[in-house]
Parts: C-alpha cells; sequence; structure tokens
C-alpha cells in the first residue's frame, strides 16, 4: 500500500444506539448520497481517525477541524495509530479545535508534544465545538437512517468506520489477507452494488488504492468487521456557529497611542497571573502590563524587552513547575509582593522610593558625576522603552520603603541596620520574603529579597536598576547572609 492506515480497534463496547426514524423519512431511498465536505490528506501520518472523525463538526459547523492536538492528545499509547473509542471521547469531553488554529500536522511523538505545548490555546479553541454524543450502531439500516436523517435537521450527523481492508479489483475488502485498520467516514450508500460510499483521506488525486475523488466502496456486511462503527451526534439544542477564532496571535508591546487592546492582551494578562506575575487583566497593554511582562521574561531567561512575541507566547503556553507551597507570613508575602512592583525601577545612591527623579536630583544623590552618569544612562533608556512613574532605590531602600510604608521602620535603614532586625536562617530554610546579605570582614554591604523559587529581586547596580534574577546568577557563594525580618515574623513563623 502506498499510503498510511493509522487505526487500532477499540476495545469491545456494549453501548449502542438505535435510530428512530423522522415522520415523512420512513423510506430509504436505494440510492443515496449525503452532502460531503472537502477530501481530506493525511499524508504520511497516522491519524486517519482524527481525519474522519473532524468530519462531524466540519459538516455540523462549516468549519474546517484542526486533527494534530487530538492526535497528540487523546491517545493511550505513544505509538502511532488510535483507536476511535479514545479519539470519540476526547471529542465529547474537550471538542476539536479549528484547523485556524491547530494546522500542524506530526505524527507521534511530535504531535503528542505538540498537544502538551499548545494545551492551553488549542483547549480554548475547542470548547465552543464541545458537547457532542456517540454511539455504536449495529445495523446497515441504523447507519442508513443516521446519514439520510442528517440533511432533514439543523447540522449534521456523521457515522465513522473501520474496516480491515485491503484493496481487490478496485473494491476495499474486510476479508482474507487484509492489509490494515483504516477509519473513514460514510456518507451515502447503494443498493445495487450492495456497498456503503466512503469518503477517504488520503487526497483527491487517486491511486491504486483510492479511486480519483478520494471516495471508495466498502460492502455493507464487510463494514462492521472491526465492531468501530460509530455515530456521532451534536449536541441537541442548536446553536449559531461560534464565532470566527483569531489565527495569528499578534505580537503585543508597551506602545504610547493608542494603546494595544484586544482579547489577546487579555488572554497574556491573565497567563501572566498563572505564572504567579501580578497583573490585571483588563485586556489594555500599559505600563503595568509591560513591567509584568518584563518580570516573566527574566523569570524565564528569554530577552527582556516587554515584548511578547513568538518566544514569550510559547512560555506563557506552558503550565507552571510546580513549587512547594511556601509558607511566608502576610507580610512576607506583602514584601514580595512590593519587590516585584518595582522590577525596572532605577538604581541611585540613597534612593529610597523616590519618583519625583530628574537628572540634576540624581547627580545630587550620587558619589560622583561618572557614577550619577551611569544612573541616569539606565533612567533615560527605561524612560524611551515606555516605563512611567519611575521610583529610584539603592539596595537597602528597597525594603526600607516597604518597612516605612507599614510602619515597621521609622527611616530608611541601611543594609547592616537590616541585618540586625533579622535572625540569621540557613540557606535550606529560606523562605519567600526573607533577606539575602553579601557580607564582608562583618559588614553588610548588599541586600535583596528572595521570591522563592530560586529568584531574587535586588537593587543591582546603577546599570541594571531593580532586577529579578536567579539566586545563583553572579555564582553560588555570592549570597553568604541569609535573614528573617523579626518585624515580619508576627502571623506565623
Amino acid at each position: 500500500m502506498s499510503k498510511t492506515f493509522g487505526a487500532i480497534p477499540s476495545a469491545y463496547d456494549p453501548r449502542d444506539y438505535s435510530v428512530r426514524m423522522m415522520a415523512g423519512a420512513a423510506t430509504l431511498p436505494p440510492v443515496y448520497t449525503a452532502k460531503d465536505v472537502e477530501i481530506y490528506d493525511q499524508g504520511s501520518i497516522g491519524n486517519c481517525v482524527m481525519q474522519a472523525l473532524s468530519s462531524a463538526p466540519h459538516m455540523y459547523h462549516g468549519v474546517r477541524m484542526g486533527v494534530t492536538f487530538g492526535y497528540g492528545r487523546w491517545r493511550t499509547h505513544t505509538t502511532s495509530g488510535m483507536r476511535p473509542a479514545e479519539a470519540c471521547n476526547g471529542f465529547v469531553k474537550e471538542g476539536i479545535p479549528p484547523m485556524a488554529v491547530d494546522s500542524k500536522l506530526y505524527e507521534v511523538p511530535e504531535a503528542i508534544d505538540y498537544a502538551e505545548k499548545y494545551a492551553t490555546r488549542m483547549l480554548a479553541a475547542a470548547k465552543p465545538y464541545a458537547g457532542w454524543t456517540w454511539a455504536r450502531v449495529r445495523t446497515v439500516d441504523e447507519i442508513k437512517a443516521v446519514v439520510y436523517q442528517a440533511e432533514q435537521r439543523p447540522g449534521t450527523r456523521c457515522i465513522v468506520c473501520l474496516p480491515h481492508v485491503t484493496i481487490r479489483q478496485g473494491y476495499w475488502y474486510t476479508k482474507g489477507n487484509a492489509t490494515g485498520y483504516h477509519e473513514m467516514a460514510i456518507i451515502g450508500w447503494d443498493d445495487a452494488i450492495q456497498a456503503f460510499k466512503l469518503r477517504n483521506s488520503w487526497g483527491a488525486k487517486g491511486s491504486l488504492t483510492t479511486p480519483k475523488g478520494g471516495y471508495l466502496w466498502v460492502n455493507y456486511d464487510e463494514v462492521f468487521a472491526c465492531d468501530d462503527v460509530i455515530a456521532l451526534f451534536p449536541p441537541e439544542k442548536q446553536e449559531e456557529a461560534p464565532e470566527p477564532i483569531i489565527v495569528a496571535r499578534r505580537t503585543l508591546r508597551l506602545k504610547d497611542k493608542p494603546r494595544m487592546e484586544g482579547e489577546d492582551v487579555r488572554e497574556m494578562q491573565t497567563r501572566l497571573n498563572v505564572h504567579g506575575i501580578a497583573c490585571d487583566a483588563d485586556g489594555v497593554f500599559g505600563p503595568d502590563t509591560d513591567k509584568a511582562v518584563r518580570v516573566f521574561q527574566v523569570m524565564k531567561e528569554l530577552v527582556v524587552d516587554g515584548i511578547c512575541g513568538e518566544k514569550t507566547w510559547a512560555a506563557l503556553d506552558k503550565e507552571p513547575d510546580a513549587q512547594p507551597a511556601p509558607e511566608p507570613t502576610e507580610l512576607e508575602q506583602g514584601l514580595v509582593r512590593h519587590g516585584l512592583a518595582h522590577i525596572g525601577d532605577i538604581y541611585v545612591w540613597g534612593g529610597n522610593g523616590q519618583t519625583e527623579v530628574s537628572a540634576g536630583w540624581i547627580r545630587r544623590m550620587d558619589t560622583s558625576e561618572t557614577n550619577a552618569q551611569r544612573s541616569i544612562r539606565f533612567w533615560e533608556k527605561q524612560k524611551a522603552a515606555g516605563m512611567t512613574d519611575l521610583a529610584a532605590f539603592d539596595c537597602s531602600g528597597l525594603i526600607s520603603r516597604y518597612l516605612q510604608d507599614n510602619g515597621i521602620a521609622s527611616g530608611k535603614r541601611n543594609c547592616d541596620h537590616l541585618w540586625a532586625m533579622c535572625t540569621p536562617v540557613t540557606r535550606a530554610e529560606l523562605r519567600p520574603g526573607n533577606l539575602l546579605f553579601r557580607e564582608r570582614n562583618g559588614d553588610m554591604y548588599h541586600v535583596g529579597v528572595y521570591i522563592g523559587g530560586g529568584k531574587v529581586v535586588e537593587a543591582k547596580g546603577r546599570d541594571d536598576g531593580v532586577v529579578l534574577r536567579g539566586i545563583n546568577a553572579s555564582g553560588a557563594g555570592y549570597w553568604n547572609k541569609f535573614g528573617r525580618l523579626n518585624a515580619l515574623q508576627k502571623n506565623g513563623g
């Protein structure tokens, strides 16, 4: 055979379905062909089950459906081929995404990886097409009735079958030295030749195994050879076809006028929250969203530019890694949120959260013109990137600002003062909201906030501002003292 099969018989299922003929349709014609959709072409991919199954919602909704998501997601094994019952159960539960969204054609294991990677997007696109039911049919007349009655009501019912097939003189047979299992859609019949008309998924050009046009015939008594003849039924409640799915995802970024907005922005904001980055899902790409995207890009070690392009979208689509449940106090949680909220702000010597920043003010604060120029350059860079309302911090000022705002400290505290407020802990005992210090000769000269997951927020320096980075980004020994603020241990710990 020159084409790929790709079906595996389902386990026996006693469920069946008895078709009741509609009024006025008690007599079935001797020859009949239902209105059909275009011929599919699975190529060398063994996804014939999904190709046949997807024709039902295609006929019903008028939308070509994708096949790779279901092919990768619903199987119970990791080899080529699929059981019709697996596909039907997955379809009933989750629906099938349109081909406009699910356009790739992968063989396993690539299809499995594809389904996992894009699960969130695919499930959202498939949801409007869920709600179908299915059942096995047992007789020739039941098949005919389902196919015939389909066009007497809105939408379409569909029959798919799994014959054990071979080719003999232009016809498909299920007896004798059969070649393999293959799923196809039944779309008509002819009593004169005692055969059903089936639409194949090997293209319309024709070959030794498929007559030109992509259709073929299987004898009545041979269509049941594998006991996998399945009728698909759309939801009883007839609904209007869903709105078209947005195919392409835009590259999203902060723009001055007008702001980028829409459902894709809202989706991105929602996914940021799923990954633990607080972001108001209002569908508008503003400065807060830009900051949230940058935080996410740092966490995922992507280029930090605030632009949600292909790589950032792909990272957002992945489900976050499960983390052990942290045990911080409410105030410690607040310190974590405070640190994350100020990522991208500028570093100024002596900075304690000031927002009325100017080049002259930075010069007055810093120890030299050279150092001041470094802070000014970073400040101007952030403004050019669209960030507004920038606050100025040094490393201790970032933590002190939170302590002052929450009535824990009356004024700015330097690193030594912050260390004096801590109970020392080991690196292994760190929890979100704890502080990390760099110590040299008994002096604490740098501090950051541990946020969990091996990440630290710190006012790193004049050239970098407030950043989020890995705890070992500058080497395993970079942070050498760890403390739990005593004032933050009320409410537990």
